[in-house]
Order: structure tokens, then sequence, then C-alpha cells
């Protein structure tokens, strides 16, 4: 699986599940999470409105048009799913560049003058999660 960045992540799973998102609102997991936290702000006070008339008033309303029928808590829970998945897969790909391969342990074992490297090597090997990087 290739790297993704946070907004297409998102912005793909909100449209697998047949919902717009605006870019200037989700394009990084911290404006995705502050718009949130907002959102669930707005559909506490109003639980049973459309997300149009909810989220209309955050400055997105040409981009959820569409939304008229959808309800807010609809919408909003659409959204956490979605920063789940996005977080996810945008944490696979971080992950992937922090784990060594046992040649990486070895060269650093050699480089150090770690003595008994094959028994400490056969040992992450064994036990992969030793080699991820914190």
């Amino acid at each position: 699986m290739g790297c993704i960045s946070f907004w297409d992540a998102f912005n793909e799973n909100m449209n697998a599940i047949g919902l717009d998102a605006p870019q200037n609102l989700f394009d990084s997991y911290e404006r995705a999470i502050t718009t949130l936290a907002s959102m669930v702000a707005a559909t506490q006070l109003n639980p049973g409105a459309s997300a149009l008339v909810v989220f209309g008033t955050e400055g997105a309303a040409t981009a959820l048009v569409g939304l008229a029928a959808v309800g807010a808590s609809y919408y909003t829970g659409a959204v956490t799913g979605s920063i789940m998945i996005a977080t996810y897969k945008t944490g696979l790909c971080a992950m992937q560049s922090r784990v060594l391969t046992p040649n990486d342990i070895q060269a650093f074992l050699h480089q150090h003058q770690i003595y008994d490297s094959g028994l400490i090597a056969s040992e992450i090997l064994a036990n992969p999660r030793l080699a991820m990087v914190a």
C-alpha cells in the first residue's frame, strides 16, 4: 500500500459513503479535529437539524448544499469515522518507515561493537515488534 495524505484518505472514505466534505475544513488531521469539535458542539445544540442548517453557519454552506436531507448527527458520525480511517491509513505509512530490517539491526550492532549480535538478531527476528522505532 502506498502512502496517502490525510485529506486524500479522508475524502476517499467520505466519497465511498456518498458524502461530500469541503477540503478547507478537513485537509489535515488538526483541522479535521477542530472542525469535528465544532460539529459536535453544534449537533448537541440542535440534534434534529439537517447538516446544511447546522454546518452552514460554519462557513461551508456552498460545499454542503447537497446535505440538506442528511441529519447533522449522521454527518458528524461519518466525519468521525472518516477521520479514524484516514488516521489509520496515514499511520500505517508512517510506521512502515520506522520498521528496521534485519540488515539495519546487524549494521547497528556491528557499528556499536555489540558482540553476540547473532543471538540478538535472532531474538529480534523472532519478535519483530522489537524492531519498531518509537
